[in-house]
């Protein structure tokens, strides 16, 4: 839940960038900054943004069911073996 939120979240924010910098794409700047906004601006648009854990894997729905999953099993063979040794 808490990801399919934040995620919603960015995707909005990287929307309003978007707009944000065509606009000021309109005002009078120096080429070369125009060039660079140009650029963020075919990125913006383009890519989906996403969350990644330092580029190893993207952090998404599927791998924090796969955490809490491998948290809770472990947590229950902790629980089993407390009981077996008290």
């Amino acid at each position: 839940m808490l990801v399919a939120v934040s995620s919603s979240g960015v995707s909005e924010a990287a929307g309003e960038t978007a707009s944000l910098v065509r606009k000021q794409i309109n005002m009078e700047m120096s080429s070369d900054l125009r060039e660079q906004l140009k650029s963020t601006l075919l990125q913006l648009l383009n890519k989906r943004v996403e969350f990644s854990a330092a580029g190893f894997f993207q952090i998404n729905k599927q791998t924090l069911t796969s955490i809490a999953a491998a948290v809770t099993t472990y947590l229950v063979i902790m629980l089993q073996f407390q009981s077996q040794f008290s």
